[in-house]
Parts: structure tokens; sequence; C-alpha cells
């Protein structure tokens, strides 16, 4: 995410770029949206960027934030300190200084960040190792069964998907064969316990579903 005042410097690089007018509006994005990166512009009438950042990190101790500005008080220097900011970028932008920053970002993002299926309770599947990292970019461990629960929801994101779809995904015939209905319930109910509870919703007479937030595999989002 970027504010529009900036977009040229950054648009080519990430596959999608979230453009904010002011810093307000980065706080709205922010909430909706959950970048990875995020790029505030220091000096605005509405809201400081500092300010914005902080608010941010109220919630987000993880993303990426760079801060932007064409001057930098010592004040505001000193009071950086403990946000956790990737870089302070000062205008005019150096060609080699972005692309510094640009390559720190890249070896930065966590592979829950490069390969995220993100979900809209914020926790992520890596679609291509096939981690699930919690709200903490935690890497919870998963069995073979699970990852499968996990895949065949996805494939169907935000869509209800009945149990004889998912048991036969995970069982194959074997789901008919042996009755699997409740060695699904308890893999299900199993799962559940090792990541938040939202994760995996259920109706009655429907069947479960996962609902993602962004869809992405091997992109960035800023």
């Amino acid at each position: 995410m970027v504010n529009s005042k900036h977009n040229n410097y950054f648009q080519n690089y990430f596959r999608e770029v979230y453009l904010a007018k002011d810093n307000s509006d980065v706080l709205d994005i922010y909430s909706q949206k959950y970048p990875s990166v995020i790029f505030v512009n220091c000096h605005e009438e509405k809201m400081r960027g500092l300010d914005a950042v902080k608010a941010i990190r109220q919630f987000d101790k993880e993303a990426i934030i760079a801060l932007l500005t064409d001057k930098i008080e010592k004040e505001e220097l000193l009071e950086s300190f403990g946000l956790n900011l990737i870089a302070c970028l000062v205008e005019p932008f150096q060609k080699n200084e972005i692309q510094k920053l640009l390559s720190r970002i890249d070896s930065e993002l966590t592979p829950a960040s490069k390969e995220a299926i993100l979900l809209k309770n914020r926790c992520c599947f890596n679609s291509q190792t096939k981690d699930f990292f919690n709200t903490e970019r935690k890497k919870i461990g998963l069995t073979k069964y699970e990852t499968l629960l996990i895949e065949i929801l996805l494939k169907h994101k935000d869509q209800w998907v009945d149990n004889e779809t998912i048991g036969y995904h995970i069982w194959e015939d074997e789901f008919y064969e042996k009755n699997c209905t409740g060695r699904l319930k308890t893999l299900i109910n199993t799962l559940r316990k090792k990541i938040p509870k939202d994760t995996i919703l259920n109706s009655y007479g429907m069947g479960y579903k996962i609902e993602v937030l962004h869809f992405y595999p091997s992109k960035k989002d800023g």
C-alpha cells in the first residue's frame, strides 16, 4: 500500500498496489486489505505518518512499513524508534536507494507473505510448502489429512463444501467403503484446536468453508 503521490516508484514492483490519498485512508485500506508492505507519507495535514504507523502497530507487529518524507526532524527520528520501520526515505528519492529498499523488503518478506493465501481472519496458508501460519506468523504443524482438508476448502474458497466432497478428496473411495463421516468430524475438530476457531466455518446442511481475503500465490502485495 502506498500514498498516491509515490505510486510511480513502486507500482511495477508489486502485483497489486492499493493507493491511499492520505494517512487516514491508509488505515481504512489496511483494515480491509491487510497488505504485507506499507509505505507511509510522513507529513500530512490530516494525520502524521508516525501516528498512522503507531495505529497499525497496535494490531500488526509484522507488516513491513517504510516512511517516505521530504525531510525528517530529529524528534521524529527518535519517535520512530521502536516502531520497527524498515527504512525512512527522504525525497528526492535516488534510484539506488529505492532498489536497495526493495531488495531488503524482498529478503524480509516471510514465506507466509511471499506465497500467501491470506484468510479473512489474517491467518496464512503457503500454497507451495503447505505450511499454515497463524495471525502472529508462527508456523502451525499440520498432518497430511489436515493439509488436504485445508486445500479442498481453499479450492472452493468462500463456498460451502459438503462432507462427501471433502471426504472423497481426503480418503478417496475409502470414504464410502469405510463410512469415514466420524473420522471427518474428528479431523475437523482436531484441526480447529490447532488453528483459530473462526478459520473453518460450518453451516448445518451446507458443509464447511474457509473465507479468503487474498489468493495470490507467488506474489507480493503492497
